[in-house]
């Protein structure tokens, strides 16, 4: 049995671990938040007297880089410290203000390389 699974993974695969990143996507541009949202605004929301921006706005921004941005890398980061560091929308103060918690978030995926850096030295 050992011998059958020996060359399952093969030793330059199991070589690779947490310590070598794709430099590829650290080198990428930050995929924004506000730049999507704005765009998801301007394509759906901006009709009317008074257009707002609302929390579906910043979800739908959230789901098209979460499955589509080409630094992937940086976004599931993102994502991993928005679960660490929690800011909620049902807060009375935010849930009115989908362009603060989309502000938020870039925040966390412009520094999430030398965020979660940090965080793991500790």
């Amino acid at each position: 049995m050992a011998d059958k699974n020996r060359n399952r993974f093969p030793r330059r695969q199991a070589a690779r671990g947490p310590q070598q990143l794709d430099y590829r996507q650290i080198a990428l541009a930050p995929s924004l938040h506000l730049d999507a949202i704005d765009a998801d605004w301007r394509t759906y929301t901006a009709i009317g007297e008074n257009p707002q921006y609302t929390q579906q706005n910043r979800q739908a921004a959230w789901w098209k880089l979460a499955l589509g941005a080409p630094d992937q890398l940086r976004q599931r980061v993102a994502f991993a410290l928005s679960q660490i560091l929690v800011v909620s929308d049902a807060n009375g103060t935010l849930a009115n203000n989908s362009r603060a918690l989309t502000n938020y978030y870039d925040i966390l995926v412009k520094g999430s390389f030398s965020i979660s850096a940090r965080c793991s030295k500790t």
